[in-house]
């Protein structure tokens, strides 16, 4: 499992800081739930406690470190 050390979103742009580096996800095209929340929705999110994970506490959305991380790398390798 890959830890997040900081993530930020701005500008519909979600960026995560973790243990193998820097990443960049437009957050539009993470979820539909996501996609659709108001920047107050998106501003309400936690890193959960092991730091594998993200929960936007109002929309009941979670998405995982790896289930990103896993992404990125494999296009990163296609390159």
């Amino acid at each position: 499992m890959h830890k997040i050390n900081t993530i930020i979103i701005s500008n519909n742009t979600l960026y995560v800081d973790s243990e193998l580096g820097e990443f960049y996800y437009n957050i539009k095209e993470l979820s539909n739930l996501l996609a659709n929340a108001s920047d107050i929705q998106l501003s309400q999110y936690t890193i959960s406690p092991s730091k594998y994970g993200i929960h936007w506490q109002l929309l009941d959305e979670d998405i995982s470190i790896q289930a990103l991380l896993k992404e990125s790398l494999k296009e990163k390798s296609i390159s």
